[in-house]
């Protein structure tokens, strides 16, 4: 299991790493890419590419979406992400793609749940901004139903404390 470079996941508290690590994922709802956990990543990072794909130490920052979410007191979970079949959003032709299946299936395209269904129907498990440095493993919005999701597609590494300062190895 070797899908570095790492990608990060920013949450408010260390609580909820804990219930991360202890119960697995909550299911983000029909966000900018649709349902499924967001993470942030270093963009053109590439495998084994040690100057873009820094290792946590103490005072450690992603510089990624994911910094936002964890704020100044909560916690970046850094994992190992296997995307499997991406759609890349900055492509042209995928958004053409999207817009053509809504426009077949009747399909309000004005929300996130939309690339979601579009994505699953059509081979994708995720959905990334390359560029910008962001993407989200789709997931069906009736999982959010259900309280957590467990995948082995994340593997969590390491857990950053923003407060303390403190990084925890779980490899």
């Amino acid at each position: 299991f070797d899908y570095r470079p790492f990608s990060f996941h920013g949450t408010p508290s260390k609580q909820n790493t804990e219930s991360i690590l202890k119960n697995g994922w909550k299911v983000g709802n029909g966000n900018a890419l649709g349902s499924g956990i967001y993470f942030g990543f270093i963009p053109g990072a590439k495998k084994g590419d040690k100057n873009k794909v820094p290792v946590p130490g103490l005072d450690y920052r992603s510089n990624t979406a994911a910094d936002g979410y964890a704020s100044y007191s909560g916690a970046l979970i850094i994992a190992e992400v296997d995307w499997g079949n991406f759609a890349n959003w900055e492509d042209s032709t995928v958004s053409q793609e999207f817009f053509k299946w809504c426009t077949e299936t009747r399909t309000n395209f004005n929300g996130g749940d939309a690339i979601t269904e579009w994505g699953l129907a059509n081979g994708y498990d995720s959905v990334k901004c390359p560029k910008n440095g962001y993407g989200v493993m789709l997931q069906h919005r009736y999982e959010i139903t259900k309280k957590f999701w467990k995948t082995d597609k994340i593997r969590v590494c390491y857990v950053y404390s923003i407060g303390d300062k403190k990084v925890e190895n779980l490899t």
